[in-house]
């Protein structure tokens, strides 16, 4: 799936997914990753995506980092 991340803002933290928001309403536009349980090794504190909006990769504290190729439905 890919979100429209122009007018998306990307959230990490504590349930160990990441969620783009869209930012005129709040609207939840799609959530990537599974809960976890949020122990605090598994809170998300770093994401960053590709300059070309292809890929997202979100890392944990205990450093493990997740990567999601992004692709139209």
């Amino acid at each position: 799936m890919r979100p429209k991340l122009g007018r998306g803002l990307l959230i990490a933290g504590r349930d160990t997914c990441v969620r783009v928001i869209q930012v005129e309403d709040g609207k939840e536009l799609a959530t990537l990753g599974t809960p976890c349980g949020g122990q605090f090794k598994d809170w998300i504190t770093a994401i960053a995506l590709s300059p070309d909006e292809t890929h997202l990769a979100a890392a944990d504290i205990a450093g493990h980092v997740a990567i999601w190729r992004l692709t139209e439905e």
